[in-house]
């Protein structure tokens, strides 16, 4: 029998905050996310905006935009903050509410994380921070990732990828992991940027996504064009698993801080390389493992 504990989030809360399900003979115990109750209210709210039309053109923006409404609880439902299941929720979320705001033609503006500061506290001590004694958790480097879109939103689909409608009735529980894409392209029309997530809401292991991506009409008489690859993943980008791999010092040496600094950069996952077009089309393939988020740049 599954047993939950949850957070200490109000019941009234407009979030389902994450839940940790113990161990059965089958399934070890893990962390369970829930995106579905969160775009619910956001759907909700945005069909409440389009029915008043004179509200349709102010600039929205979503406040608190985590799984959860407690940033100073601690406990294991939200553990989730320290590693990578929050950077591709958040990847997988955030698209969706874009999404959203097109479907009700809402001038969706921004969306806020409430991250906060506490002095004097462990290192990864499950609080939501984008820092940890100034070292940079993952969640950090998908905003870090967002920060490199610019321009306009541009067409990108994944036969991967639920529907929006299956994630707001379901949100991501089944066999398949949701492998979804956002794309933009700059106002000069040189500047291509791709952000590829792998996400399920239970934190337990699954199979890698390959990733078979086919780029078309984007760079017109254009026979090359550099690919710049960022991850966030076990190993890049994530001072949180290097911080483990140290065995959890809470007192680290010097050296030891300056290499987690730099695991707490969004980082690359090979060097830049040229991509060749032809007749503007190119083909990238990769292995995505689940709960990593991959940005291409392509100029």
């Amino acid at each position: 029998m599954q047993q939950a504990r949850r957070s200490t989030s109000s019941p009234s809360t407009p979030k389902a905050p994450p839940i940790f399900i113990n161990a059965t003979d089958s399934v070890p115990g893990h962390l369970q996310m829930n995106m579905a109750t969160a775009l619910q209210n956001v759907n909700d709210a945005f069909s409440v905006i389009q029915s008043f039309g004179a509200l349709n053109h102010l600039p929205v923006f979503i406040g608190e935009d985590d799984p959860d409404s407690c940033a100073a609880c601690i406990s294991p439902n939200v553990d989730y903050r320290n590693g990578l299941i929050y950077p591709s929720y958040t990847a997988a979320a955030f698209t969706r509410e874009i999404d959203l705001a097109v479907q009700y033609s809402v001038n969706l503006t921004g969306a806020l994380t409430w991250a906060f500061e506490y002095d004097d506290h462990p290192y990864f001590d499950g609080f939501r921070v984008l820092s940890t004694n100034q070292i940079d958790k993952p969640i950090l480097n998908i905003f870090r990732m967002f920060g490199m879109m610019q321009g306009t939103r541009l067409e990108a689909n994944s036969t991967g990828q639920a529907r929006l409608d299956d994630v707001l009735a379901n949100s991501v529980k089944g066999e398949l992991s949701d492998v979804g894409v956002l794309a933009s392209m700059s106002a000069e029309g040189d500047k291509l940027a791709l952000i590829i997530w792998n996400y399920h809401d239970d934190a337990l292991p699954k199979p890698d996504a390959e990733i078979s991506l086919r780029i078309s009409d984007v760079f017109p008489g254009r026979s090359a064009v550099g690919l710049t690859h960022y991850r966030i993943d076990e190993t890049h980008s994530n001072a949180f698993s290097a911080w483990l791999n140290l065995g959890s010092p809470q007192d680290p040496t010097q050296e030891q801080i300056v290499g987690l600094k730099a695991d707490g950069m969004l980082q690359m996952l090979h060097s830049p390389s040229t991509l060749k077009l032809k007749d503007g089309i190119a083909d990238i393939e990769f292995e995505l493992p689940i709960h990593s988020v991959s940005l291409l740049v392509i100029e």
